[in-house]
């Protein structure tokens, strides 16, 4: 193993182990908003995140692609020379922030009845003043990410920004401000997660000098970042696009219960997406080695990583969500099925999605732009036939077809652009571990009796933990002693 793929590899297991520091915080998540869903009830829940999803496409537009375009331009510049190319892109981002936040509370009521919900314009115009600290975010997260860092990132989008909405939202809640009052929190929380990213930041590129090149960003900076720009929209919209076809398709208070599907699935596909910016890194720097040789190393590493842990996760909703739901409030065990719908299918996304990553980071980024604008094509027809028939089920089974599909292409084309799938057989052995295991669980559960009982779900579990941990943690520990070794 030379030099550069063994760099490759310790970057990756630096950040296999952040992300694995920051799942307790993720699993603390859904917990807390337990007590803040309870607080402010369903329905100001679902207002919220129907406004909310607004805010986020707007955050995509004003970043203007270039926090992706930083994540994959700063690894190929050498340390010292990209304090002008990060300046400008902050003034540009920041810049166009302000005035669409200025746009955006002067047309709240435009906005709120373009999403058929009137009585959200409160907490849009109140939401943004969140837009400039989220895009500052985004873009000092993007570019501490560009130098393999993944320290910050977990801080900040798995511990200060989401917890801190959640205790500010009921620090906030006596003072009976309803759906403003977590509007409120989400300004704090995102201000407070931009001044530490942008205190990391500060610490990270303070030996580069200052060129006095003004706003001049690099030429292959927005060649790269204006199809990701766009990319970034669609598959915003698309992450919002069901939350929306609820919306109109229902009432808020549906709304606010697959807000809470959404939470429960998102802690299986954070799993994946946490590897997304160190591998989108390491790869553009293969990329610009043009040691190909290196990926499937790097690749197929991670893509194990994301199963073994994905997997145990899904087993643990499948017999446990319908107690964990109700807890939210009455109705919400509705969402039982749809959070497992979801969760299996993210659990495919694991294995699959990652190809995306390669094709940007291999500077593909107009792909990016006709898959993200395929996808949403997809999902809006999906959406349009599955809600109205099988409500929140059928919305998750929209989302979940539509990336899958999505997956399935972005193999094929990076085997187009690669010349390889890069799967070793690592991500075959963690699959077998999974269907071995889960398989029998499954069968346990159909022929034990009383399996409806929580003890004996709970029993079932204990003995599928035993199963798969001394199966999973030789895999687990496989790729970092061939590195001790080397």
């Amino acid at each position: 193993m030379n030099e550069s793929e063994l760099q490759d590899r310790k970057d990756l297991q630096k950040g296999a182990l952040i992300n694995y520091l920051g799942y307790p915080l993720k699993a603390a998540h859904p917990v807390l908003m337990v007590f803040l869903v309870r607080a402010y009830s369903a329905e100001a829940f679902g207002l919220f995140i129907t406004a909310q999803a607004v805010l986020l496409v707007l955050t995509r537009m004003c970043v203007l692609g270039l926090d992706k375009a930083l994540l994959w331009w700063v690894p190929q510049q050498a340390e010292g020379e990209r304090a002008h190319a990060t300046r400008a892109c902050l003034t540009w981002s920041l810049g166009v922030a302000a005035g669409c936040a200025l746009l955006c509370m002067l047309g709240a009521e435009l906005l709120a009845d373009w999403i058929d919900a009137p009585e959200a314009a409160a907490s849009l115009r109140i939401m943004s003043f969140s837009l400039v600290p989220m895009v500052g975010m985004e873009l000092l997260l993007g570019m501490t990410m560009g130098t393999r860092r993944m320290g910050t990132s977990v801080l900040v989008r798995e511990t200060i920004q989401p917890l801190g909405m959640v205790l500010f939202g009921l620090a906030l809640y006596p003072l009976g401000w309803g759906t403003v009052g977590l509007s409120v929190a989400m300004v704090l929380a995102y201000s407070l997660g931009c001044v530490v990213a942008l205190w990391s930041a500060r610490r990270i590129f303070a030996s580069d000098k200052d060129t006095h090149e003004g706003l001049r960003v690099p030429e292959a900076i927005w060649q790269y970042a204006w199809p990701l720009w766009v990319a970034e929209m669609a598959s915003t919209s698309l992450q919002r696009m069901d939350t929306w076809a609820i919306a109109a398709l229902s009432d808020l208070r549906t709304v606010g219960i697959y807000g809470v599907v959404v939470q429960f699935s998102n802690t299986i596909r954070q799993v994946r997406r946490g590897y997304d910016h160190i591998l989108l890194a390491v790869t553009a720097r293969i990329f610009s080695d043009g040691d190909t040789s290196r990926l499937t190393t790097g690749y197929s590493y991670v893509t194990s990583m994301v199963l073994l842990t994905q997997l145990p996760i899904l087993m643990f909703f499948i017999l446990f969500a319908g107690d964990l739901l109700p807890l939210y409030g009455e109705g919400f065990e509705e969402g039982t099925t749809a959070v497992v719908i979801l969760s299996a299918f993210w659990v495919f996304n694991g294995a699959t999605a990652l190809s995306g990553v390669v094709i940007s980071a291999y500077g593909r980024s107009r792909i990016t732009l006709c898959n993200a604008l395929g996808t949403v094509a997809l999902q809006g027809c999906l959406l349009w036939w599955f809600v109205p028939r099988y409500g929140l089920d059928g919305a998750a089974c929209a989302v979940g077809l539509a990336y899958a599909l999505l997956s399935v292409v972005q193999i094929i084309q990076m085997r187009m652009i690669t010349h390889g799938f890069h799967y070793r057989e690592d991500v075959m052995q963690a699959s077998l571990v999974g269907l071995l295991t889960g398989g029998l669980l499954m069968l346990g559960l159909w022929l034990v009796p009383n399996s409806d009982e929580l003890w004996v779900r709970a029993a079932l579990f204990g003995g599928y933990a035993l199963l798969y941990l001394p199966l999973a943690w030789p895999l687990a520990r496989q790729q970092k002693n061939a590195t001790q070794a080397t």
